[in-house]
């Protein structure tokens, strides 16, 4: 027999139902015999008369039932034939990997399941006996689902009389059977993610392995009968489902919720939440076998098989979505990130006067670092090393400057947005409509300290820079900062209409924001990983530094490992992201505004500051807009990613500051 891939399949399908005449499509699929048939063609006939059933949603699915039992009721042959068809599928299909896997990554860490879905995508599936294969073709999306779901329960009962009204053995025992080995399945995996020591080392209680809430779930599934159950649907099986298994099912919740609540607090990490998400989805799907097990009367069983199937149909759904998952699983890091940005972002907010002043001050002794960085930076342009040491010499060159101005208090005003912006969605998740004006005042707070930090910086590049080429040329008779030839290509570079320096200040932009992440997850992994309890605590460090000073080291890690990763990162992204657009054929040269200003201001030396009108003019509004685009790009991104780790719409931010001006007047 031909293998048919699931790409044929499908389109198959499709041109069966690009026709106008649905039930002509039902009578030819209802009038094949399918006796004959190997199991292979039996399961892709069968997904054909559903995806018939199933085809355009919710809204026309009753009548596409009605249909299909008008049909059958008057061509009972045609009945016959698709009931021993269905009675043979379901009692050759292996259910068991269908009840244990379906929208469950039992197997796979977050990059293996990743790869795994990757790989579902595009490889074919060929004939199987795997009722999971059959089922996920039929629930392809969301609009299967809500086929499902809108079944009535008229329609159901004919569903029910259809398939178990048979004279041959029934499938059922069987189903219960695989049902019963997949709880006891699901026990030892959720058992085997929540005795690790990464899980027990988070949970508040210090408990023995044995009391663990994963380990005695394990022990009441495998204790019990619903392993090799004597009876199906008898009172001493169903009272240990209702009691012992659910009992254990809710402290497996409350656990695994304490372990969330511990990453809240000490840091997280997106392993141990794709654990805490496939563990807290298989207690969701023994909860659901639970219920289809205890269920006694045949319409009750009915109902939660569909409720069961739903749950699966979603799961599946869900499964196959790559990027669903990453949103998903770095949804807690992106929070604790923000969260962390938002701490450092309220130092850079000044609120009176004299925080201000204290601002401003911070900006210009920035300024100066800067000043010295371009001219080392320049020193080394015109040297005119290998891509990869120039590269190197940036990263080198930035990291020294950054980092002596957050070990000497020094402000760099680009670096602002992008902390303030997590500061500002904190804030906003807390708003309510009667405290709009508030927020307002914060965004306004917000804007002001950005602006003196900007100044503040252009005050401090501008005079220092003045200072140095006037000292050059007094006492050194010559001008040493910059060539004619590179200030010349800096000029050029500042013209906002004939070259990219706007596309540049956005790339600026996004490497500020980046950074910022950068910061936030590095300062995350440092108290995720208890490096400062470590320092403080570890005899090592006592022995070589002492008790006092290594809480010093260990304060010191805690209070400044954001800062550090962020100038670091930084740098490395100034270095190298021109090296790496040059592989490409591409210009990414970062364009910062303080740094282009002094570079202008040198380069304008270099001419003995005579330029023509036009010039200037042009020069000055490509450093306008250079800031723009820093400060613009990089606070909005943050702002953007900041709300939703915060489940914040932009629109409700904009819709808040709105009325909180009308509220004002």
């Amino acid at each position: 027999m031909t293998r048919m891939t699931r790409l044929q399949q499908l389109l198959k399908i499709r041109k069966i139902f690009s026709t106008r005449h649905s039930d002509t499509i039902l009578t030819e699929l209802l009038n094949q015999s399918t006796q004959n048939m190997p199991f292979a063609e039996k399961a892709y006939w069968f997904g054909q008369v559903l995806l018939w059933l199933f085809a355009g949603g919710a809204k026309p699915g009753e009548a596409r039932w009605r249909l299909f039992f008008n049909v059958l009721d008057k061509n009972p042959g045609w009945r016959e034939n698709l009931r021993q068809t269905l009675n043979s599928l379901l009692i050759k299909s292996d259910f068991l990997p269908f009840f244990m896997n379906v929208g469950l990554a039992v197997e796979y860490g977050l990059w293996g399941d990743i790869a795994n879905r990757l790989k579902e995508k595009v490889l074919p599936v060929g004939p199987t006996e795997d009722f999971q294969e059959i089922f996920l073709l039929v629930c392809r999306n969301q609009s299967d689902v809500e086929a499902l779901r809108g079944i009535s329960d008229a329609t159901l009962l004919r569903i029910q009389e259809l398939v178990m009204d048979n004279d041959g053995p029934s499938f059922w025992p069987t189903v219960v059977r695989q049902m019963s080995q997949a709880l006891g399945f699901l026990a030892i995996h959720v058992a085997h993610y929540g005795i690790s020591a990464e899980m027990r080392s988070r949970l508040p209680q210090e408990s023995t392995t044995s009391e663990l809430s994963f380990f005695r779930l394990a022990n009441a599934v495998n204790r019990s009968e619903i392993i090799q159950p004597t009876t199906v649907g008898d009172a001493h099986l169903e009272a240990q489902l209702s009691a012992t298994l659910a009992l254990a099912l809710d402290h497996c919740d409350a656990d695994v919720e304490a372990i969330y609540l511990n990453m809240e607090a000490f840091g997280v990490s997106v392993d141990i939440v794709n654990r805490l998400e496939t563990v807290s989805a298989m207690l969701a799907r023994m909860r659901s076998l639970r219920r289809l097990l205890s269920a006694s009367s045949g319409m009750e069983k009915t109902l939660e098989t569909r409720s069961f199937l739903i749950a699966a149909a979603e799961a599946g759904i869900q499964g196959r979505s790559v990027v669903n998952h990453l949103r998903r699983h770095f949804y807690l890091l992106s929070r604790k990130i923000v969260e962390r940005n938002g701490q450092s972002g309220d130092h850079y907010i000044a609120r009176t006067r004299k925080d201000f002043w204290s601002l401003f001050r911070s900006a210009i002794a920035g300024g100066w670092i800067v000043v010295v960085m371009t001219i080392v930076k320049s020193w080394l342009l015109q040297s005119n090393p290998a891509p990869l040491f120039l590269a190197m010499g940036v990263w080198i060159i930035y990291s020294a400057g950054f980092l002596s101005m957050q070990f000497t208090g020094c402000t760099l005003a680009t670096k602002i947005p992008s902390f303030t912006a997590s500061r500002l969605a904190e804030i906003l998740k807390n708003t309510r409509k009667e405290s709009l004006h508030g927020l307002r005042t914060e965004f306004q707070l917000i804007v002001k300290s950005q602006l003196v930090a900007l100044l503040g910086n252009i005050f401090g590049v501008i005079p220092f820079a003045l200072v140095l080429v006037f000292a050059s040329r007094s006492l050194l008779n010559a001008y040493v900062f910059m060539s004619d030839g590179y200030a010349k290509h800096v000029l050029e570079g500042l013209n906002p209409f004939v070259t990219a320096a706007v596309p540049l200040g956005m790339l600026t932009g996004v490497l500020l924001w980046l950074s910022s992440i950068a910061g936030g997850w590095f300062e995350n992994w440092v108290v995720f990983n208890g490096l400062p309890t470590s320092i403080e605590h570890g005899i090592h460090f006592k022995k070589i530094l002492g008790a006092s000073s290594a809480k010093k080291l260990a304060d010191f890690t805690l209070n400044h490992s954001s800062g550090i990763a962020t100038n670091v990162s930084l740098a490395f992204l100034f270095g190298f992201a021109p090296l790496f657009g040059a592989l490409l054929g591409l210009n990414w040269n970062a364009n910062h505004v303080t740094i282009s200003t002094a570079s202008a201001v040198f380069a304008v030396a270099t001419f003995d500051f005579d330029l023509t009108h036009t010039e200037w003019v042009l020069d000055s509004l490509g450093l306008v807009l250079i800031a723009v685009m820093n400060f613009g790009i990089s606070f909005g991104l943050a702002l953007y990613i900041a709300g939703n780790a915060q489940k914040i719409k932009m629109r409700r931010l904009a819709l808040y500051l709105t009325l909180g001006a009308r509220q004002k007047k």
